[in-house]
């Protein structure tokens, strides 16, 4: 199920009819997926290792970047943040819901490469927001670095 697709310089395995609609969004936005009828985004910002002494990016950085966010955007955490692995890669997930809305962030890597991927809603009670995030999920925790 799902397809792999290049897509703002890592590799993911699209669940459902997810598009690129970055080129509809204001100048500047990171590279964004979204279902054509859907109620939410999955944004990607990626840093990629270039030369010099390898990173070694551990599970306690990503906790470290994690908590940045939250300062940075003064959010509270609605769930503990979870770890996951699939595959070369690992990471850490965790859950919001601002007077805004919901999001979930996904700090990815596999040591030395580092995707942040976002996934914001104004819907968070709908059963196709739950669906919409199942495989936002899906999407964000399928992320290869080349």
């Amino acid at each position: 199920m799902g397809h792999k697709v290049q897509f703002a310089g890592v590799l993911l395995k699209l669940e459902g009819d997810w598009r690129d609609i970055t080129d509809t969004l204001p100048a500047g936005t990171p590279p964004t997926l979204a279902l054509e009828d859907g109620i939410g985004a999955l944004q990607f910002t990626v840093g990629h290792y270039q030369s010099g002494e390898t990173p070694g990016i551990g599970l306690k950085a990503l906790e470290r970047l994690l908590y940045h966010f939250e300062d940075a955007q003064n959010l509270e955490r609605e769930t503990e943040a979870s770890a996951f692995r699939t595959g070369l890669c690992f990471g850490i997930s965790c859950e919001y819901n601002p007077p805004t809305g919901f999001i979930r962030v996904w700090y990815v890597t596999d040591g030395k490469n580092i995707a942040f991927v976002t996934y914001t809603s104004e819907d968070d009670r709908s059963q196709a927001f739950a669906i919409e995030l199942k495989q936002a999920s899906s999407i964000a925790t399928s992320v290869e670095f080349d």
